[in-house]
């Protein structure tokens, strides 16, 4: 396989990093839905730092996903023609990264 072409046992990996993260992000809601105080700002923050790092797994594994497709073959399409799974997985990630952002700012200040 040339270099920089991703390979099935990759994307395999990749996905057992989201499947991880979902169940940490699964823990961190039930933990978020009975915090109070300060503490609820802490676990928001995390919450959004997991998240972030999920969909950056499920961006990454979609791009692998498409190019693996590809059979190194990279088509004008792939290049130019934009996917619509991969914009809404990049426009909720930009979204989380604002709001992990701002939650930055929020458990700096308590």
């Amino acid at each position: 396989m040339p270099q920089g072409m991703p390979d099935a046992k990759t994307i395999g990996k990749i996905q057992e990093q989201i499947a991880q993260l979902e169940r940490r992000l699964e823990q961190t809601e039930d933990q978020l839905n009975q915090a109070t105080g300060n503490d609820r700002y802490f676990l928001q923050h995390s919450y959004y730092m997991l998240k972030r790092e999920l969909y950056e797994y499920r961006l990454s594994a979609q791009l692998n996903t498409l190019k693996l497709a590809m059979q190194n073959r990279l088509s004008y399409e792939y290049l130019y023609t934009q996917d619509d799974e991969v914009a809404e997985i990049g426009w909720q990630l930009n979204q989380l990264r604002i709001k992990r952002r701002i939650y930055d700012y929020i458990v700096q200040a308590v």
